[in-house]
């Protein structure tokens, strides 16, 4: 049987997307035809191996952290104590980059690219010449999105390695409805109203929330925010600021359960984000799958790939209020081409966006790479 280690940072329930979550799926699908194990940082002093969903994860020791890189130590031991088919990274990681050129592990060396490091800059100095090693013994580089690839400053000399493949969901957490969920979608309305703009995401500096809010001043409806995050004081107390307060809700931390129903609440989504550390929008994606127009921002990243401009839902320049205001009154007042746009998002998504479409996508990478196909 196939042998495959996946390698990350963290391996741990996921909220409202991120690589954890697509990891995380992808291994609930290969487990079905390969041996898959995961190899990850753990969040201390001990070293624990675990069984999640019947995938064997060893979470190595790492004391502290360096930038949100974890320091550790016993990684390139791990890394190499075993020999595997396919050695399947997910990057930005420079603790398993600098462990693969330590160990040099036998096997296919596969890197799904993520995202760019952004926001550490300072670093990239030291970590670029790692980087650039690492990528050059890479036999396959998987972009999300070809767009992605093609504005990185990092990939431009390895495009020819490179081969897009987009990130999924398991559209049937949020297509299937039951009397239970339209109950709870009822009583969601009961208390946030009509005309809902939904935000759902962790709230990080990039993804560009005081610009919504301050196009809410201008917006004939409610603002719902499922999150928490850093940036949370600061949101609130512009929305206090600019006294909003009746017109936006920060939701918190809602339950994976919970999630699809607001976005079934919702009549259009919005993902406001400013920096191309939004890489993807898998968020946007989901609520595409609920049948839902979204309104996007014109990133040098995968987002516009995602969100077709005026099929599935409106682009805008980043960082203008004013855009998103026009484009979110557009589509809460014109439900015509809110239906329309949202339908065609749901099909763009059960054709391009699913976990079952990914898996397939990388397994045929594997076999390439390994000459069985």
């Amino acid at each position: 049987m196939l042998r495959i280690l996946q390698v990350y940072k963290d391996y741990c329930p996921p909220i409202y997307g991120g690589i954890e979550k697509e990891l995380s799926l992808l291994c609930n699908e290969l487990k079905h035809v390969a041996d898959v194990q995961v190899l990850v940082c753990n969040r201390g002093s001990k070293t624990q191996q675990e069984i999640i969903d019947g995938i064997g994860v060893l979470k190595v020791s790492s004391p502290t952290r360096l930038l949100s890189a974890p320091i550790s130590p016993l990684f390139p031991y791990y890394l190499g104590r075993e020999r595997y088919d396919i050695l399947h990274f997910h990057l930005p990681n420079p603790t398993a980059v600098v462990s693969y050129l330590i160990a040099r592990p036998k096997g296919k060396l596969v890197v799904t690219w993520h995202s760019d490091i952004v926001r550490q800059a300072k670093f990239l100095p030291f970590y670029k010449p790692f980087l650039h090693r690492f990528l050059e013994l890479c036999d396959v580089i998987l972009p999300t999105s070809e767009q992605y690839a093609k504005s990185s400053p990092f990939l431009d000399r390895f495009i020819s390695k490179c081969q897009a493949v987009p990130l999924g969901i398991d559209t049937s957490r949020f297509t299937l409805r039951n009397a239970e969920t339209d109950q709870i979608i009822a009583k969601l309305r009961e208390q946030h109203g009509s005309r809902i703009v939904l935000f759902v995401g962790i709230l990080r500096y990039y993804k560009g929330l005081s610009y919504l809010i301050q196009a809410m001043q201008r917006v004939d409806g409610r603002l719902v925010i499922v999150g928490k995050g850093p940036m949370e004081k600061e949101l609130k107390a512009k929305v206090s600021e600019l006294g909003l307060g009746a017109k936006i809700t920060f939701a918190g931390a809602v339950s994976e359960e919970l999630l699809p129903a607001y976005y079934h609440l919702c009549d259009v989504f919005c993902l406001p984000s400013i920096y191309r550390s939004e890489a993807f929008g898998v968020s946007q994606i989901e609520a595409m799958a609920c049948g839902k127009p979204v309104v996007s921002t014109q990133l040098d990243s995968g987002v516009p790939f995602v969100n077709m401009h005026r099929k599935t839902g409106i682009i805008v320049p980043p960082k203008d209020s004013n855009a998103l205001a026009e484009a979110l009154n557009e589509l809460l007042s014109n439900r015509a081409l809110a239906s329309q746009m949202g339908d065609l998002a749901r099909r763009r998504v059960e054709r391009e966006f699913t976990a079952k479409r990914m898996t397939q996508s990388v397994l045929a990478v594997y076999s390439r790479l390994l000459g069985t196909n």
